[in-house]
């Protein structure tokens, strides 16, 4: 299966969301590749998903010496406020 991007629109910003089988193994090349420079990343996810997807990502990105690290937060829209931004990048 080809991989589908899907432009997002949240607010006044737009951005892809590509879609495809085995997208997530893609994920640390795709992240090299558009910031080549960046050596420690953070993954920010909701409980929910991140257990099952993050932590998968924040491995390999560790394992590619890229310093991945999940962060996680309750879901629900309720819970993605300008205090919670602010102690995920304090994190």
């Amino acid at each position: 299966m080809s991989p589908i991007e899907v432009g997002v629109r949240a607010g006044a910003h737009d951005y892809p969301v590509r879609l495809a089988h085995g997208v997530r193994g893609e994920a640390v090349d795709h992240l090299v590749e558009v910031a080549p420079g960046v050596r420690r990343w953070a993954v920010i996810s909701d409980d929910r998903v991140g257990p099952l997807y993050g932590e998968e990502v924040a491995r390999a990105l560790a394992a590619a010496g890229r310093g991945g690290e999940l962060f996680t937060f309750p879901a629900g829209e309720a819970q993605k406020t300008r205090e919670r931004w602010a102690a995920l990048t304090d994190a």
